[in-house]
């Protein structure tokens, strides 16, 4: 099982790779995901969790949309400050969250919930319940599988991070416990793997 210093060494290798990291992942947002959450929302206020150096963010915001990002990686927050200013933005552990009940329309938590160990799973999706208006979407995505386990980037083996996968059927029970509805769930195929795309409403 991960312990703490496991997910504080991912912290710490965003950090370290922070530049390369921003440099690879910036250029292509998730336009098909993007446009099925903003087709779901039904308010403006949008939270990302994991914002990474902005990406999605910077979509969400040229769409109109009051736009704010958390992420446990300082060096990343400082690199999408300046990619999207217009964005709001806080360091924080997305297990820790901490903003007033009901206060935003959407999550958008895109390959970030991934990093964090399954039994921390459950109490981190009921305090993403909390923050959604009632209705409230929420999109979550997370790699095919069924591990908890430190993986080396093929690019560059020092780059570690803990990565959790899921089976589709955990994925779906974890959010319908939780107190969602899931409006869609599909496996994305992709170069570096499968992933489920699952978007849900708060009931």
């Amino acid at each position: 099982m991960p312990d703490k210093d496991t997910i504080q060494k991912t912290i710490q290798a965003y950090d370290d790779f922070a530049t390369q990291y921003a440099e690879a992942s910036f250029q292509d947002p998730m336009t098909d995901q993007l446009g099925c959450f903003i087709k779901y929302l039904q308010g403006k206020k949008v939270l990302e969790i994991g914002c990474g150096a902005g990406r999605d963010l910077r979509f969400l915001v040229a769409e109109g949309f009051e736009a704010t990002g958390i992420d446990s990686s300082a060096k990343l927050l400082e690199i999408a400050k300046k990619n999207v200013p217009q964005a709001k933005f806080y360091k924080m552990d997305m297990r820790e969250i901490d903003f007033p009940a009901g206060g935003f329309d959407g999550i958008w938590a895109c390959a970030s919930f991934l990093h964090i160990p399954k039994r921390d799973a459950k109490q981190t999706v009921l305090k993403f319940k909390n923050i959604l208006s009632s209705g409230g979407i929420f999109y979550n995505s997370v790699k095919v599988g069924n591990k908890e386990e430190v993986v080396p980037s093929k690019q560059d083996k020092n780059f570690k991070r803990f990565f959790a996968s899921y089976t589709l059927e955990e994925f779906k029970k974890l959010h319908e416990e939780s107190g969602f509805e899931i409006i869609s769930m599909e496996v994305d195929k992709k170069i570096n793997g499968d992933w489920i795309d699952l978007f849900a409403k708060k009931k």
